[in-house]
């Protein structure tokens, strides 16, 4: 069975690929007809990583309501970052979950009170600079409401802000695009799945493949420890010049 050898080269490949991959491991074993079950396995593994182990970001660029709203993608799992787009960063938000909710309904059409406070800006436009002290002041605020579905923003007006969150990876199917890293832990999940409900398979031999699904992930999770260098940047962010005594 065949392999895009020409996808190999690249850092990504696709569930297609890790599905052809298993098959051809199989040899003589190997059936088209388990094809569809296993890519039912690759998905069901790609999501498992995407959640615990492999986290993939996800950019949406969402609609304001005219009450500082916006609604929460139907695949968003946590958030990362929320923000505007301005000369090449993304100028982010400080959050704030006291941020009182806008609810109030004019003739039927949600809007904001004022006099509950709702809408009203928080903050100090102002920012202080002197020798010793770090940022300044967010006029800014965000507020994430999960039982409503969506983000609350708070001092701000913009047709279109930007949304860096993690995603559940629902939306997926054979040719979606994987990162390389993540294939041979998909491998050795589908080859786990098909033995694991087989009552023909030795336990032992059911053991070895889980075993070789964790060693996969734990290669993942290696990979994606952060380098000394940035745990060096980690602690010295923390630090700030003040005058020598």
């Amino acid at each position: 069975m065949p392999v895009n050898k020409e996808n190999n080269l690249k850092g990504y490949t696709t569930l297609k690929e890790v599905v052809m991959n298993v098959l051809s491991g199989m040899g003589t074993k190997a059936n088209m007809q388990y094809y569809f079950p296993f890519m039912q396995y690759a998905i069901r593994g790609y999501k498992k990583l995407n959640l615990f182990h492999l986290p993939m970001p996800k950019v949406a660029y969402l609609p304001m309501s005219d009450i500082g709203t916006i609604t929460l993608p139907a695949d968003y799992l946590s958030f990362l970052a929320l923000g505007i787009p301005y000369k090449g960063r993304l100028w982010t938000f400080t959050k704030d979950q006291g941020l009182i909710n806008p609810d109030s309904e004019s003739c039927g059409v949600q809007a904001t009170d004022t006099d509950s406070g709702e809408g009203v800006v928080k903050g100090d436009t102002g920012s202080l600079t002197a020798y010793g002290l770090q940022g300044g002041v967010n006029e800014y605020y965000y507020k994430i409401d999960i039982p409503n579905n969506r983000i609350i923003i708070n001092g701000l007006t913009a047709e279109t802000v930007t949304l860096v969150y993690i995603s559940t990876g629902i939306s997926m199917s054979e040719e979606t695009m994987i990162p390389k890293i993540a294939e041979e832990a998909l491998i050795s999940y589908v080859h786990w799945q098909r033995v694991q409900y087989d009552d023909s398979i030795p336990l032992g031999l059911k053991k070895d493949y889980e075993d070789q699904y964790n060693k996969s992930v734990s290669e993942i999770e290696y990979a994606q420890m952060p380098t000394l260098d940035e745990l060096y940047d980690a602690v010295y962010q923390a630090f700030y010049q003040t005058a020598k005594r």
